[in-house]
């Protein structure tokens, strides 16, 4: 079972995936691998997601890579881009409704925290990557399980994810007892 965050880039989705695979024992994937074209990364994240033999949560779904890809294309001008774009953004939703049983869409942050190691502050990016990746939430909803978090309480955050993907599971998840975030 694949459990995912979805939203904008910073919005603490990387944390909260962290945050929750050490709280209830399960696997953490992180897709760093954004330095190659969009598609070679969607044929890299699909074949992780035939790795994990346990319930696995990761930090980027093929949702945010069609919204990353959505939100670039006004900076193109090549008459084709779109087309491609397009078959691109299917394959993502494809990939998102045959891997993954929930996605959980973390909403971002209303702070930013400076950080060199990361891109700067873009609230401008980081909301319309957002509108998109939730626009995209209708083609998969009642296949996939979906959640919206719109808490920014770091702790809280964990517990709803927490509460949803073990909803979501058929094997239990301990949520209440024992689960401690950082």
């Amino acid at each position: 079972m694949i459990f995912g965050l979805s939203g904008a880039h910073r919005s603490g989705k990387s944390t909260l995936a962290k945050d929750v695979a050490e709280a209830y024992g399960i696997e953490f994937m992180d897709l760093q691998t954004r330095l190659e074209a969009q598609e070679k990364l969607l044929e890299t994240h699909i074949s992780m997601l035939q790795i994990p033999s346990a319930p696995t949560i990761i930090d980027r779904t093929p949702l945010d890579m069609a919204g990353y890809m959505l939100a670039e294309l006004g900076m193109h001008s090549d008459p084709d881009i779109g087309a491609r774009v397009a078959t691109y953004a299917q394959k993502c939703i494809n990939a998102t409704l045959n891997y993954y049983s929930a996605v959980v869409v973390v909403r971002p942050l209303p702070f930013y925290e400076v950080d060199p190691t990361k891109p700067p502050e873009n609230i401008g990016f980081q909301n319309h990557h957002q509108y998109l990746v939730e626009g995209l939430l209708p083609q998969i909803r009642g296949i996939v399980s979906t959640a919206t978090i719109v808490t920014d309480d770091r702790q809280e955050r964990a517990y709803q994810t927490g509460q949803f993907l073990a909803e979501v599971q058929d094997v239990e998840m301990d949520v209440v007892a024992g689960a401690t975030i950082n």
